[in-house]
Order: C-alpha cells, then structure tokens, then sequence
C-alpha cells in the first residue's frame, strides 16, 4: 500500500517531490524508505518492529535498521521531521486537504488503521476525482 500512496504522490506532486524517498531499488531500498517514513510519521510503534517478523525485509531490518528496542541503528542518518502537508507544493486550499486527508488514511505504521480499498473508494477526495 505505501508504494501505492507513493505513486499517487508521484502523480499530483511530480518526481521530484518524493514523499518517502527509497533510494535506489537495491538492498537499502527498505533502509530509505523507513527513513523516510520516520521524518513523516515519527518513529515506528513496537508493534510495527513486531510485525515485521513476517516479512522478507525483516532480516535487513533487524541488522542494520533498528535493534531490538526499536532504536535507530542505521548507518544512514535520520531526516529532519516533517509533514505531509509541508512537502505538498501544487495542491491549495480544499484540494490539497482533501488529498491529505485521503493519503493520511493510507500512510499509518499499523495496517490494521489504515482504510481498505472500499473505504477508501468512498473517499471525497476520489469521488471529486472520479467526477
């Protein structure tokens, strides 16, 4: 789903303007990303680290991203926070609200809050798209 919110994000904003940066398309690709995440979202929850386990890039996360403790260990250091609606420059006024309020319901670090599909079909933000 995030490479989804990125997408879009590339399309309204352009590819300069990357939401989460994700580097290269290498093994540091993950390390990137949740980099970038971070200066957005704050750190991770325990619970994120904990469900990781069940994913490919688990491995990669628990030796070179966080330790155990969910600290940054990465070699990569970490990006100034930020905002979703700081990095947004073509969008203004109900437009650029409804487009974060729509992407805010995607980009969480719990995927059982993010919105599903359907929900997300019901959005205002598509619905004024789709018109």
């Amino acid at each position: 789903l995030v490479r989804l919110v990125v997408k879009l994000w590339n399309v309204l904003e352009g590819v300069d303007n990357n939401l989460f940066d994700d580097g290269d398309e290498g093994p540091e690709s993950v390390m990137f990303m949740l980099r970038s995440m971070i200066s957005i979202l704050g750190p991770p929850p325990k619970s994120f680290l904990q469900q990781l386990k069940f994913s490919q890039a688990y491995e990669v996360v628990r030796k070179h991203v966080f330790n155990d403790e969910g600290q940054w260990i990465c070699h990569l250091k970490l990006l100034e926070p930020t905002s979703m609606s700081e990095k947004t420059t073509r969008l203004t006024g109900e437009d650029k609200e409804m487009f974060l309020r729509f992407i805010g319901r995607m980009v969480r670090w719990d995927p059982n809050k993010r919105a599903t599909a359907a929900e997300l079909l019901q959005d205002p933000f598509i619905k004024d798209v789709l018109k």
